[in-house]
């Protein structure tokens, strides 16, 4: 990732821990599980130490950062149809952290433990694939459809109540 886009990501973000975002994390064991409460959000999320910091050593953002991939209104879970363990029931999460126009695209790997109300991050890379970009511009345009029907509907309602 190029350093510019880096910057620019510093620009946006509301997290006040952004440093955490493109840092090394040395706070504990190299292979240890890092838990994190996101109240914001509304979930756990957890990642091993030495993949995370893998991350930002390969793609200049940490795990930190690509759980904001969670709070972006157009994000969308699909199933990772690549899994290498069958076992396991992994999605890829694609959309924009904090959902700005700016922000590079991601795909999030991750194994949700719904019943826990916890998400797993196995890895995150930009995303580069055509399709996965050609479904996250779909989705922006449904929702972006759906809400403008939705406040259409509350005005009517509200002018039939004698509101407006």
């Amino acid at each position: 990732m190029k350093k510019e886009l880096i910057l620019s990501m510093l620009q946006y973000s509301k997290d006040p821990y952004r440093d955490f975002c493109f840092e090394r994390d040395d706070e504990g064991p190299e292979k240890g599980l890092v838990r994190f409460e996101d109240a914001d959000l509304g979930w756990a999320f957890e990642w091993y130490r030495d993949k995370s910091n893998d991350c930002l050593r390969d793609n200049g953002f940490s795990f930190y950062y690509a759980r904001w991939v969670y709070a972006d209104p157009y994000t969308f879970p699909t199933k990772d149809v690549n899994n290498p363990n069958p076992e396991e029931d992994r999605y890829l999460q694609i959309g924009k952290p904090y959902g700005l126009e700016d922000e590079p695209l991601l795909t999030v790997v991750d194994i949700q433990y719904v019943s826990e109300g916890s998400v797993h991050i196995i890895s995150s890379y930009e995303t580069g694939n055509e399709y996965y970009k050609e479904l996250y511009k779909k989705s922006v345009l449904r929702r972006k459809k759906a809400n403008a029907a939705f406040e259409r509907n509350v005005d009517w309602l509200a002018k039939q109540m004698g509101y407006l």
